[in-house]
């Protein structure tokens, strides 16, 4: 791809290069024994029984509509509310499943200032695999989705576009591989282009000078942006702030931290609310259906697309470390082990769920009826020490504020805040090793 954005002045210090996977991959296959996902038979190693079965399970998921079925029954943790409604009665085969498939021509957004190419100039689809097509092959589809399937078209992303001012207010990142922001131009059903956000345009954010991919951008703020775009200035969106969207579709003004996807596979819940019980085909699902009600019901994306996105969450964006253990960080898993294993007990920092009242913060969306469970998801602590905004409701930036009392009366994590300056960098030293 030409280098349309090297001497974009947007970069400013922003990324200048995606970090690549590839050292990554070769170290997760080589130690794929110890992995909690793995699937065997991609590394020319003999498989155990359970990497059969992941096998198994990614064949099934693309081949057999009521193991599909059953599988979205199954990962419903409150049958009743109105997310779980919706997918009950429409994830069929006479209902979505007869919804044409959305893989529409597109190319990357590489300049600012651009007008929208014709529909001629766009490059094809997604690339689809044939029907026998490995996990392997489906994770490397999925890395190329994260980056350049267009999720959500709107017309508003074009505010960000207008210049390097307007990029850098509403949080878009630049890159010289994928353009900026993550943003596309997509062949719409009536024959217009116009601008659509991918997974990277909200879930990748650039942390010194490279874009990190799952990564929730704390910077990027749609609610301003389409408060702006529409010229509605007195709108509710304006007040969500960088790094937080509302995205329950319940009527409500409840937005959340833009979520950090790297560690989906430690999680044992997907969303704030714990709404689904968390494993690859759910995933799988969760990606499938979000795709649908984002274009109201009218389209759906191809299976290969949703199942290679959730294989690429679960096994090609773990975080790295940014500390090695030491001295301080010891100290500091003597701490974690007393106060914070009661919740965070599971591979990767994660845990069961645990009742909203017990921890406390803004519970808007715990309460909202699109996902209500009464729970909030315990979530996995890798990579904490990157997120800009942590909890639901975003208003704790970084683990240096996470064990400093707020003034509001709304603390969302009321545990540690008793530990003195010594302990809470013991603390934070030994998350920063997750």
């Amino acid at each position: 791809m030409p280098n349309a954005m090297a001497e974009n002045p947007l970069d400013g210090g922003f990324a200048a290069s995606v970090r690549r996977r590839s050292s990554f991959a070769v170290r997760f296959w080589a130690c794929w024994g110890l992995a909690v996902v793995c699937l065997g038979p991609l590394c020319g190693c003999a498989p155990e029984d359970g990497d059969v079965v992941r096998a198994s399970e990614v064949s099934r998921y693309l081949g057999d509509a009521a193991f599909r079925r059953q599988a979205l029954e199954a990962s419903l943790v409150n049958p009743q509310n109105t997310y779980a409604r919706l997918r009950l009665e429409s994830y069929t085969e006479d209902g979505w499943g007869r919804l044409p498939l959305w893989n529409p021509r597109s190319t990357p957004v590489l300049e600012l200032n651009a007008e929208p190419p014709s529909p001629e100039a766009l490059g094809p689809g997604m690339a689809l695999l044939p029907d026998d097509a490995g996990p392997q092959a489906l994770l490397a589809l999925g890395e190329q989705a994260f980056f350049r399937y267009p999720m959500q078209p709107g017309d508003y992303w074009r505010g960000a576009l207008e210049g390097v001012q307007s990029a850098q207010r509403y949080g878009l990142w630049s890159d010289e591989s994928w353009g900026v922001g993550g943003l596309m131009w997509v062949a719409l059903p009536d024959g217009s282009v116009e601008t659509a956000a991918t997974c990277a345009t909200c879930h990748a954010a650039p942390v010194d000078g490279q874009v990190v991919a799952g990564l929730g951008n704390p910077l990027l703020d749609v609610g301003a942006l389409t408060a702006h775009w529409y010229g509605q200035l007195d709108s509710p969106s304006r007040a969500w702030g960088p790094g937080r969207l509302d995205v329950t579709g319940d009527g409500v003004e409840n937005p959340v931290t833009i979520a950090d996807l790297r560690g989906s596979r430690s999680q044992q819940h997907l969303h704030r609310t714990a709404t689904l019980h968390n494993d690859l085909v759910a995933l799988a699902i969760r990606i499938e259906t979000l795709l649908i009600t984002s274009h109201g019901q009218a389209l759906r994306p191809p299976r290969q697309v949703a199942m290679g996105l959730a294989l690429y969450l679960y096994q090609g964006m773990e975080p790295e470390p940014v500390r090695a253990p030491d001295e301080l960080s010891r100290q500091g898993r003597l701490i974690f082990e007393r106060l914070c294993v009661g919740c965070h007990s599971g591979p990767g920092g994660a845990g069961p769920a645990v009742p909203v009242e017990a921890v406390g913060g803004d519970a808007a969306v715990a309460l909202s009826p699109a996902r209500a469970t009464g729970y909030w998801r315990v979530p996995s602590l890798r990579g904490v020490a990157q997120r800009g905004r942590l909890f639901a409701d975003g208003q704790t930036e970084g683990l240096s504020a996470l064990f400093e009392a707020r003034g509001d009366g709304e603390q969302a994590h009321p545990f540690g805040l008793e530990l003195d300056n010594g302990e809470r960098l013991a603390l934070i030293a030994y998350l920063e090793t997750f």
